[in-house]
């Protein structure tokens, strides 16, 4: 290739595979190869400005994609990358990993930090490591929540905020927070949620699986539930307020339930909690005693009518 008329759509047309198969070949060698430093800079900056016109879904698949090195396994939607990705290893992958992509995508800023993790600076500035093959496939940033979905492993580390922070998976299950470092497991038929700090809420298909805190995890393998999750001493109440009871659950615990407002916090029970109970089933004990029902919010489990 001794002349590049109009750069810029030539590497349009590489990127959306207008470009025979002997110009295809012929511009990644030229790419890789031209020792002509001026030239080579402006090919990388009109490849680089054409990247920042994907989407972040896209920009995080391409990341994906240029971590495997071997496109004989090719999913669907990396069809269109892969003409990208091609360029990006001919003037180094490792380059555009060692990048701040903060211009690139306003959800997300990607850097390689080793060859089994990756960092992901989301746009709340919370962190997430993820592992081996895991990736983000979607994210969502509102005024009232931020979510990000999950295939694989990765260790999230939340910034503090009034608005609730989803993990889901495909699968069906969902871990929320609001500030706090846990590890998510992901994979066919497993789920796992380990809790490092604060406290983390664990869901799926609406249905409550566990309240966690530190030191706490839960498995889920083929439907089957291991929890080893923070326990109290046995607690035995005889004749006390329900008021009473859920402030020794909430010491004992260092959990944070309420009672809603439109529940007699005066009527009075008799109940014993063994030690081997989790605050979740500690709570749904107490709602079957006293025919109550609870709710995640926030951070807190509320007891209501």
């Amino acid at each position: 290739m001794k002349k590049i008329e109009s750069l810029d759509t030539m590497v349009r047309d590489f990127l959306d595979g207008r470009l025979s198969s002997k110009k295809r070949a012929r511009f990644l060698q030229f790419i890789k190869e031209n020792p002509d430093g001026d030239k080579l800079s402006e090919i990388h900056s009109s490849l680089f400005d054409q990247i920042q016109q994907l989407s972040e879904d896209d920009l995080l698949q391409l990341q994906y994609l240029l971590k495997q090195e071997d496109f004989g396994v090719v999913r669907p939607l990396w069809k269109k990358l892969i003409p990208y990705a091609a360029a990006m290893l001919c003037i180094g992958a490792f380059w555009f990993f060692n990048q701040d992509l903060t211009n690139v995508t306003e959800l997300a800023t990607i850097s390689k930090t080793s060859q089994v993790e990756r960092t992901v600076v989301l746009a709340d500035g919370s962190e997430v490591i993820l592992k081996d093959d895991a990736l983000i496939s979607a994210m969502s940033f509102t005024a009232d929540e931020r979510s990000v979905t999950l295939i694989g492993s990765g260790y999230f580390k939340v910034k503090s905020d009034s608005k609730p922070f989803f993990v889901k998976t495909e699968e069906g299950f969902v871990t929320r927070v609001l500030g706090t470092e846990f590890e998510v497991s992901a994979g066919q038929n497993m789920f796992s949620v380990a809790v490092d700090k604060g406290r983390v809420f664990v869901s799926k298909d609406h249905q409550e699986i566990a309240v966690l805190q530190k030191g706490d995890y839960v498995k889920v393998t083929d439907g089957n539930t291991e929890l080893h999750a923070t326990l109290a001493p046995s607690l035995n109440f005889e004749n006390k307020s329900l008021r009473e009871i859920v402030e020794s659950l909430n010491q004992s615990y260092d959990a944070h339930i309420v009672l809603a407002p439109n529940v007699n916090t005066d009527i009075k029970s008799k109940v014993s909690f063994d030690s081997k109970l989790s605050v979740l089933e500690a709570v749904q004990l107490l709602c079957e005693i006293n025919n109550l029902d609870f709710a995640f919010e926030h951070d807190q489990i509320v007891l209501k009518k």
